[in-house]
């Protein structure tokens, strides 16, 4: 554990003790108009949807220890989803692994587009940005490489799963961020624009 690893479990540990809860709001595919979507870690389950006030859909256990909630068109068929970062172990990884959950509301609960148990490389922070077909949104990961630097990999959907596209930097220590169309990774104290 080097490097971003360390303040990437810290941020974790804190937004669960805190309770913390992030909020997103958009046309979320399944919810049948603009939703609000919040993951709260300290609620069982920790995600909930909510059109108009009302409770449409839940899910997500809090033992998943879910950690970053965004909304994005990860296929580009114009159908935005629900993808939560958990920390977790499984089938293939015993060890608990930061994983992505692509999920969409469906008879009231979550339901899974894709549990994705890895990216390539272990990850410790994701956003979703401007894709470079402009059909979509990309996914970008704060990556570590076996050497223990820290790179941002650029990723698209291919129907089930991420594709790698590129990556870019070796740093020491590296920050994402989010929000807007773009994304942008402050890396050794350098700021890059990542995916174009």
């Amino acid at each position: 554990m080097r490097g971003g690893l360390l303040p990437a479990l810290a941020a974790l540990l804190a937004f669960q003790l805190a309770g913390a809860e992030q909020r997103r709001v958009g046309p979320v595919a399944g919810a049948g108009a603009v939703a609000e979507v919040a993951l709260n870690s300290a609620a069982d389950p920790t995600v909930r949807v909510r059109v108009g006030g009302r409770l449409v859909a839940s899910g997500v256990p809090a033992r998943w220890l879910p950690w970053r909630l965004e909304l994005a068109d990860v296929a580009g068929d114009g159908k935005v989803r629900i993808v939560v970062g958990i920390t977790k172990s499984t089938r293939y990884r015993p060890s608990p692994h930061n994983c992505l959950f692509v999920l969409q509301p469906r008879d009231g609960r979550l339901a899974p587009v894709w549990l994705g148990s890895a990216l390539s490389r272990p990850f410790i922070d994701f956003a979703y940005g401007r894709s470079r077909s402009g059909v979509g949104a990309s996914l970008y990961a704060l990556e570590r490489a076996p050497d223990g630097s820290l790179g941002a990999a650029a990723y698209r959907w291919n129907g089930f799963g991420y594709t790698l596209l590129s990556r870019k930097g070796r740093w020491t220590s590296a920050q994402l961020a989010h929000g807007g169309p773009d994304v942008i990774v402050r890396g050794d104290g350098r700021t890059f624009l990542v995916g174009r």
